[in-house]
């Protein structure tokens, strides 16, 4: 596992959300982390996870205020997500 997963993992594993459904998410993606799963992907799947909750108002205020802080821009995930895009 190399160390920016790990990052994100215990990033994500410092998180504590009340809400069951929104916690389930952060479970399941440092489950996926842990299973070698690429980092863009398990945040990507969970933006989209929350983008629904959000969408459908079954957002907490915790959750929304994480769910903000995932669509940051990452410099180096997305400089090299568009590089990808260029060839």
């Amino acid at each position: 596992m190399d160390k920016k997963q790990l990052t994100l993992a215990e990033k994500l594993s410092s998180i504590s959300l009340e809400e069951p459904v929104e916690q389930g998410i952060i479970t399941a993606a440092i489950e996926q982390l842990n299973n070698g799963q690429k980092e863009n992907f398990v945040v990507g799947a969970m933006k989209d996870k929350f983008r629904k909750l959000a969408l459908n108002q079954n957002i907490s205020q915790k959750g929304l205020n994480f769910y903000t802080e995932l669509q940051k821009p990452n410099i180096n995930v997305d400089t090299a997500l568009a590089s990808l895009t260029w060839f």
